[in-house]
């Protein structure tokens, strides 16, 4: 038994991270949506465009990998990930508002500390600012 295990270890313990990240992520979208002001067709949209992307790569990618081996298309999935995410337009600065444009390199923490000196410039110094959570 100890030998089965062993050999599947690591299958058994990211499943359930996989499930909890995925049940996080559904709970986080649909919360964050209504703080931010969408209607609940928006997010319905937007929560649904998960689950959509989950079936399409689930029945396109087989496909991929019987045609050209699974280490490329691994590339090629991260690649088209990398691009989609870099084919942002660039707003103005007058256009932002609160919000910062962040180099890519920029961490968790500096994406932080951008935010809260943003919505500090943005707010009259006589208003405290307003915290979410």
């Amino acid at each position: 038994m100890v030998a089965a295990v062993a050999g599947v270890w690591a299958l058994l313990l990211g499943t359930p991270l996989l499930m909890i990240g995925n049940g996080l992520q559904g709970s986080l979208l649909g919360v964050r949506a209504s703080l931010e002001g969408f209607g609940t067709t928006v997010t319905d949209l937007l929560m649904s465009g998960c689950y959509r992307g989950f079936l399409a790569s689930s029945t396109l990618t087989p496909k991929l990998v019987a045609r050209v081996g699974h280490i490329r298309a691994f590339g090629a999935i991260g690649l088209f990930a990398i691009w989609r995410t870099t084919r942002r337009r660039a707003l103005p600065l007058a256009e932002q508002g609160p919000y910062v444009v962040l180099p890519r390199r920029a961490t968790p923490t500096a994406s932080a500390l951008c935010a809260e000196a943003a919505q500090a410039e943005a707010t009259p110094a006589e208003q405290p600012i307003a915290r979410a959570g």
